[in-house]
């Protein structure tokens, strides 16, 4: 939901350049390849013109420099924004299922995320009170809540 037109697109493109010279020089490391996820974003226009299948291929050699549960659960989500909502919600399952974040917020709110778009909002509130419970940030809090409200409204209409 970002308004991307107040990106500031000088700094940016100096990010940009510095970052095809690391990329250039090959065999890039974990700081670059999230660079290089940050850029994707950076460089789309809107969400919907993200390049889901060059942010996976980061994650993906990210993984295999840095196997890190995070970014499992990142790459889960990239794979559900390219793939659809029942692939990145089987690898969160993955997850979840191997013990994994299972006191981490954010694995729960992408549970949630997931679970929406799959039309599972019973599941979802579920999911976003886990969310919730998980979260300190106050504002997250608020935000998990009101997409806790979405389902519970979506719920009522059915």
């Amino acid at each position: 939901h970002h308004d991307r037109s107040r990106y500031r697109r000088e700094r940016i493109d100096e990010g940009i350049a510095t970052l095809d010279g690391v990329m250039e020089r090959g065999s890039p490391g974990s700081y670059a390849l999230q660079a290089a996820i940050a850029a994707e974003h950076c460089l789309a226009a809107n969400w919907d013109d993200t390049d889901w299948r060059a942010i996976v291929a980061y994650y993906d050699a990210l993984m295999r420099l840095e196997p890190s549960p995070v970014f499992a659960l990142n790459r889960a989500v990239a794979i559900g924004m390219r793939d659809g909502a029942q692939a990145g919600y089987r690898h969160v399952e993955a997850l979840t299922a191997g013990g994994r974040l299972t006191t981490y917020g954010p694995l729960f709110a992408v549970q949630a995320d997931f679970l929406v778009r799959l039309g599972r909002h019973a599941d979802a509130i579920t999911a976003y009170d886990q969310a919730i419970a998980l979260t300190k940030n106050v504002a997250e809090q608020t935000f998990l809540a009101g997409r806790r409200a979405e389902c519970t409204e979506a719920l009522e209409q059915d």
